[in-house]
């Protein structure tokens, strides 16, 4: 469910509008991106990343860490629309209560479009690694907007999957990953009706620029649903995730 919000925010803060063609759950390209001219990016040598390039470098369950299997299909897609089908009821009420960050989650780039892969430990939380070839350059003081517009919201009053849930959000610079680095933080805390009871969840996400391409690795907490207990989200494993995925993205987008 929380993934989502967070990568939200991570992609628009680092990405342009759109890039094209998307990966199946073994991270294999899909042949509308094959041959595209529209899903890839030209690196600093004129080379073209493509999608399908990003998707060879989408690591394996065991290179991420020991007990991670790879995820073969998400159960974050119950939060694009509420039960009528009106939409994402997040980013409706995001708008409303802190315009900023509304218009950030409005430029994201379609999960369609993106090398992406989930990972899910054998403690039941998550790891998620996002990839897209088209990265946009800011200046310090257009990311420094940015990060005050996503610190400055406060809580966010939402219904997430038929709960109501508040959801609040915190982002810091890292210089030690790649171009424009961020640390984004999301707490959701949320009640769940039918078992009267309330959680909180947390997620951490390192997103950074390597020439036109925007890398995020998101941890996740997940609610375990025998033990209702909370597994907080692996931070380190996904600090290490992002630190590996550097040195490949850059030999990748410089040919």
């Amino acid at each position: 469910m929380a993934v989502l919000l967070l990568l939200a925010v991570a992609c628009s803060s680092n990405s342009s509008t759109k890039s094209s063609g998307t990966t199946d759950s073994g991270g294999a390209a899909t042949s509308s991106d094959r041959g595209s001219a529209s899903s890839h990016s030209a690196g600093s040598s004129g080379k073209a990343v493509t999608t399908a390039d990003l998707a060879k470098l989408l690591p394996s369950a065991s290179s991420v860490g020991s007990g991670f299997t790879e995820a073969t299909s998400s159960s974050d897609s119950s939060t694009s629309s509420d039960s009528s089908g009106g939409g994402d009821p997040f980013q409706a009420a995001a708008e409303k209560q802190c315009p900023e960050l509304g218009k950030l989650l409005k430029g994201d780039t379609p999960e369609s479009q993106k090398a992406k892969r989930t990972y899910k430990s054998s403690a039941g939380d998550s790891i998620e690694v996002t990839l897209h070839p088209k990265a946009k350059t800011y200046s310090s003081d257009e990311l420094d907007k940015q990060i005050k517009a996503i610190n400055d919201c406060g809580e966010i009053s939402a219904t997430l999957s038929g709960n109501d849930a508040k959801v609040s959000f915190s982002a810091k610079r890292d210089d030690s990953l790649g171009d424009q680095g961020l640390v984004l933080r999301a707490t959701i805390k949320v009640g769940v009706a039918q078992l009267n009871k309330a959680f909180t969840l947390k997620l951490v996400g390192y997103t950074y620029r390597v020439g036109t391409v925007t890398v995020t690795v998101t941890a996740s907490g997940e609610l375990d649903p025998q033990t209702l207990t909370v597994v907080e989200p692996d931070e380190k494993t996904a600090k290490t995730v992002a630190e590996d995925l550097q040195p490949k993205v850059k030999k990748l987008v410089k040919g």
